[in-house]
């Protein structure tokens, strides 16, 4: 008894008393051990949602620069080549048909002011925009 004395710094319990003293703090322990565990399984959800809004959020972010860095290249052509004549116009647009140039802004640029000029019929990149929102924006 006098062992349970200095464990306890009071009275000594009895062997009943003590066992049931340490039924009751396994179970209490379990159940702390059991909260910590769920709570770590809901940290690493949300920790995973996060890091998915993140690069959920960095893809937008990337996806908003190519498009107005695209728009940018857009109005800057489209000012450029309504200074250029005909000639050197024309020069340009035959080096997309050939594929020595691939810029698509660049070109649809180039055709807007090949048929303002009545140098073009129509704009085959107009053309190719009006089916993409046809197909995809209905």
């Amino acid at each position: 008894m006098k062992i349970f004395n200095v464990i306890f710094l009071s009275e000594a319990l009895s062997i009943p008393e003590f066992l049931l003293f340490m039924v009751g703090f396994v179970i209490v322990m379990s159940i702390v051990f059991t909260l910590i565990s769920v709570g770590a399984e809901k940290s690493k959800e949300v920790t995973q949602n996060i890091k998915q809004k993140i690069e959920k959020k960095k893809q937008e972010n990337s996806l908003n620069e190519n498009i107005k860095m695209n728009m940018r290249e857009y109005q800057e052509s489209k000012n450029s080549y309504q200074y250029f004549s005909d000639i050197n116009l024309l020069n340009i647009y035959e080096q997309f048909e050939n594929g020595t140039k691939n810029s698509n802004m660049e070109q649809l640029a180039l055709e807007e002011e090949l048929v303002k000029r009545k140098l073009l019929s129509h704009s085959p990149m107009h053309e190719k925009l009006y089916a993409i929102n046809k197909h995809f924006f209905k």
